[in-house]
C-alpha cells in the first residue's frame, strides 16, 4: 500500500533526474563537436570552476530538505513559510558573493586555480557566463527542495521537458554562431529563466 501511494513521486524523482542528465550534458556533447579539442578543454575547464558555485548550495539542500519535509508534513504552513524564507536567506548569502566574485573577476579567479596566464584569458570570458549560470540554478534550489518536500514533482520535470526541448536547438544555433560562448549563453539563458519563471510559478 505505501508503494502504490507513493509511485507517483518515484517515478517524479526518476523523469527529474533523467531530464536533469540530459540538461546537464546537452552543451558538451554539441560543443564536443563543434569546437576544437583546445577550445572544448577551455570550456570543460570554465565549467569545473563554475560548478563550484553550485555545489556549494548541496549541502544547505541535504541539511534542510528534511526539516522542510518535516514541517509540510506536520501541516504548520507558518513554521514552513518562516523556515523556507530563512533557508532562502541563508542561501543567498552563502551564494551570492561567490557567484558574483567569480563572475566579476573570472580572468584572475581562473589564473588563481591554473596558474597559467594564456588558460585565464581563454577561458575567464566562459567562466563569467557559466558562474552566472549556476549562480542562477543555486538560487532555485531551496524552491526546488520545498516542491520535493510537498511532494510536487510536476513543475520541475515539466519545466525540465520544456527547457530540453527548447535549449537542444538554442545550443546548437549558438554555438554554431559564438563558439564555445554560444554555450555559457545558452546555459546562463536557461538557468536565469529557471529562475525567473519556475521560482514565480512555484510560489
Amino acid at each position: 500500500a505505501l508503494l502504490e501511494s507513493r509511485w507517483r513521486f518515484a517515478a517524479g524523482l526518476g523523469g527529474i533526474s533523467i531530464t536533469l542528465l540530459v540538461l546537464n550534458n546537452v552543451d558538451k556533447v554539441i560543443l564536443s563537436g563543434l569546437a576544437s579539442l583546445k577550445a572544448f578543454g577551455y570550456y570543460t575547464l570554465a565549467w569545473t570552476l563554475a560548478n563550484a558555485v553550485r555545489l556549494l548550495a548541496d549541502p544547505l539542500f541535504t541539511t534542510f530538505f528534511p526539516r522542510l519535509s518535516q514541517a509540510w508534513a506536520a501541516g504548520d504552513m507558518e513554521a514552513l513559510g518562516e523556515l523556507y524564507h530563512r533557508v532562502c536567506r541563508m542561501m543567498t548569502v552563502a551564494i551570492l558573493p561567490l557567484g558574483l566574485t567569480i563572475a566579476f573577476f573570472a580572468p584572475e579567479a581562473m589564473y588563481v586555480w591554473t596558474q597559467s596566464p594564456e588558460t585565464a584569458a581563454q577561458s575567464g570570458p566562459l567562466l563569467r557566463l557559466l558562474a552566472l549560470g549556476n549562480l542562477c540554478l543555486a538560487m532555485t534550489i531551496v524552491p526546488y527542495a520545498l516542491q520535493l518536500a510537498s511532494g510536487w514533482t510536476s513543475l520541475a520535470f515539466w519545466s525540465n521537458v520544456a527547457a530540453s526541448v527548447i535549449l537542444a536547438p538554442l545550443m546548437l544555433f549558438l554555438a554554431r554562431t559564438y563558439g564555445t560562448y554560444g554555450g555559457g549563453i545558452a546555459w546562463t539563458i536557461l538557468n536565469g529563466t529557471y529562475l525567473v519563471v519556475t521560482v514565480l510559478a512555484m510560489h
